[in-house]
């Protein structure tokens, strides 16, 4: 079944008002999630992926309305068990902001392999050592100087604190259990059902991904605080540019201060430790490695779901619910339940 039929078949009239979530004054419309799934899929293979499951569930019914609960389930199952899983993990991410010195001295090409290698076993420190050097010092998306480091304060942008912003949370790693784990016991907010839907969806073996590269300097940018938070809230995103290395950033529309100051903003990831060529027409030669297009992709592409689908605002006035909001989370907690789901209506 091609992508084009899936929306065909989701067009008809009977699909079209078909809601599967609500909550007081915001819904979820089936149709505009399940578009939005096939539309912002990381790649064409996860597209015509979830086109067939839409074509499936249609045709494994026998008459309108039970296709039309059928859509409905789909569309649900994709909500509880992937939407909502990921942005409640990168919701929950925590900066790393580490008090590290004033200033970011040279080091040896021995010493930044090494700090690599400790940065990818887990080490935040290195990882935030990696960054101030690979950044500049400088927040990646305003070029505002790092409040620590003294020497850069000589320009007219307000010093900062940095934090690490990791572009898949780290909470994923902290969710790589086996399947038997789960059936002991051992709560994971990341089902199995999630994993299988990220690859589905990403077309990218990302447990894999998560294992070896979660801690690395390629899963992670050097943000102020108040950018770190938007960018875990899929606020705002880096689309792939023409150019190796090159983004452009993308602003939520309701954030309409941000939208006009910085929509489009080109951010090209240079590693500002590198020697400089003696010829100024060669490009710095890298040695701490730049942002994975791969991270960024996925990030871009989930963020863009959340809008296109309205998951986003959805999930804001969920989170913002005395009943089942942030409060209603540590309720279910303090009472022994570890049900996301249970958090949404």
């Amino acid at each position: 079944m091609s992508i084009a039929d899936a929306k065909r078949r989701l067009a008809d009239a009977s699909f079209q008002h078909l809601i599967c979530r609500e909550t007081s004054g915001c819904s979820l419309s089936t149709s505009k999630v399940l578009n939005a799934l096939m539309d912002c899929a990381v790649k064409e293979e996860g597209r015509c992926a979830i086109a067939q499951e839409i074509c499936d569930v249609i045709d494994d019914t026998l008459d309108t309305e039970a296709a039309a609960k059928a859509l409905v389930d789909l569309a649900n199952s994709w909500i509880e068990h992937f939407l909502f899983p990921v942005f409640i993990l990168n919701s929950k991410e925590k900066g790393l902001s580490i008090s590290s010195g004033s200033q970011t001295p040279t080091l040896s090409l021995q010493e930044t392999e090494r700090l690599i290698e400790c940065a990818t076993r887990g080490d935040r420190k290195a990882l935030y050592a990696l960054l101030r050097r690979r950044e500049g010092d400088r927040c990646c998306i305003t070029n505002a100087p790092n409040i620590q480091n003294l020497a850069i304060h000589c320009d007219d942008l307000l010093p900062v604190d940095l934090e690490v912003a990791h572009i898949i949370p780290c909470s994923f790693h902290d969710n790589l259990i086996e399947d038997e784990d789960i059936c002991e016991g051992k709560y994971t907010s990341v089902t199995p059902t999630t994993w299988e839907m990220l690859r589905i969806w990403s077309s990218v073996d990302f447990k894999s991904w998560v294992k070896d590269n979660i801690h690395g300097p390629g899963n992670a940018i050097l943000l102020s605080m108040q950018f770190r938070m938007n960018f875990d809230a899929f606020r705002f995103w880096l689309e792939k540019d023409t150019l190796p290395d090159t983004y452009k950033v993308q602003v939520d529309p309701r954030l309409t201060p941000l939208v006009v100051k910085y929509r489009n903003k080109v951010i090209n990831f240079v590693d500002h430790s590198a020697p400089v060529s003696a010829s100024s027409d060669a490009p710095r030669s890298s040695i701490i490695p730049p942002p994975q297009p791969i991270a960024l992709s996925l990030h871009a592409s989930f963020a863009k779901l959340l809008h296109a689908s309205g998951a986003n605002e959805f999930f804001d006035h969920v989170l913002n619910d005395e009943t089942h909001g942030w409060k209603g989370m540590k309720t279910l907690a303090e009472g022994g339940s570890t049900d996301l789901s249970l958090m949404m209506p």
